[in-house]
């Protein structure tokens, strides 16, 4: 399975916040064949109410896929001007061309998504730090720090 597969779920976490969730990348270096493909997957859990902070990819078109809750998910222009404001649900999925920012927060479930993109080192810009990841209380207010990798 090793030049083919990969087992998600005892794959290394890259990035980890005990309290807003946690993002595994598998690209060309840990899937040999996703650089033959030149593709890439992110699997990203976001706790409860937890915000992905807007990035968006320089090099890559992708595609997101609800494995399980539901979030807030906003795709924005290059231009600034919202493209889209939508809730994701387990079993929707969404195209984001390469360029256009990206925001999510997770639901009062949960969010967990995978991301398929055509780029087997993609390259993400940040508006905020890096890898941002903040927790959101009940009143919408900050209530965790960021996990910069």
């Amino acid at each position: 399975m090793a030049d083919f597969g990969y087992h998600l779920e005892k794959a290394h976490r890259d990035i980890v916040h005990p309290q807003a969730g946690q993002l595994t990348v598998v690209n060309g270096y840990k899937l040999p064949v996703l650089k033959l493909l030149d593709m890439s997957i992110r699997c990203l859990k976001l706790q409860r109410r937890a915000l992905k902070a807007p990035r968006w990819l320089t090099n890559a078109d992708h595609m997101i896929y609800c494995v399980r809750g539901y979030a807030r998910v906003q795709v924005v222009y290059p231009s600034g001007k919202m493209a889209c404001d939508v809730e994701m649900k387990k079993g929707d999925m969404m195209m984001v061309p390469k360029n256009y920012p990206v925001m999510m927060q997770a639901g009062d479930e949960g969010f967990d998504v995978a991301l398929v993109m055509n780029s087997h080192m993609p390259i993400s810009m940040h508006l905020i730090g890096k890898d941002l990841v903040v927790r959101y209380d009940e009143a919408g207010g900050e209530n965790g720090n960021v996990q910069d990798k």
